[in-house]
């Protein structure tokens, strides 16, 4: 048995998880379809805590976080861009992650650094980052024959520019983009 989300959308400066599952149990998920979810921290499958998940046969598709923000004032840094992951299991003594499709994921772009008529400009903010499936902090994690394709950090913003001699502002850092990333699991 499966629920199908489709066109998940919240306004900005806002988290959105496709499914959320926390506190405790061993929670089944499977054959999920979560389409379009949008915002700052985006995420399709999110389980934390004490949870030790079985995620298997979901369908994640365009998961697509925000951009960071222009700056304002003068000489001021751009907002980095939002985070995008297809599947994030925080914690939990166990974790299975088998079969799952996650497709075009895109992380923010980062936001313009603002120009400074009186010296130097502000820094583009970073890019934001794109990831699959992301478990951290697991006992012990079973990943396999999952498809993931289509990811896509976010760009990094322009620098502002500075007026006379000064210095324009540097551009915000690309964001990452990773398939399959596994930390501090036994």
């Amino acid at each position: 048995f499966g629920w199908a989300f489709f066109n998940v959308y919240v306004p900005l400066d806002t988290t959105i998880f496709g499914i959320r599952a926390e506190t405790s149990g061993s929670p089944g998920l499977r054959a999920n379809a979560i389409t379009n979810a949008q915002g700052t921290f985006a995420v399709g499958i999110y389980t934390t805590g004490p949870v030790t998940p079985t995620i298997k046969g979901n369908s994640i598709q365009g998961i697509q976080a925000r951009d960071g923000t222009d700056a304002v004032g003068a000489g001021t840094p751009g907002g980095d861009g939002g985070l995008a992951i297809g599947i994030l299991v925080d914690g939990g003594s166990s974790a299975t992650v088998m079969s799952n499709m996650v497709d075009s994921l895109r992380a923010g772009r980062g936001g313009n650094g603002a120009p400074n008529s009186g010296g130097a400009g502000g820094r583009g903010g970073n890019g934001g980052s794109a990831a699959g499936i992301v478990l951290a902090n697991v006992g012990r994690a079973d990943v396999g024959w999952n498809i993931v394709t289509n990811l896509s950090g976010g760009r990094g913003g322009m620098g502002g520019s500075g007026s006379g001699t000064a210095t324009g502002g540097n551009g915000g850092d690309a964001g990452d983009a990773t398939a399959c990333q596994i930390l501090n699991t036994a």
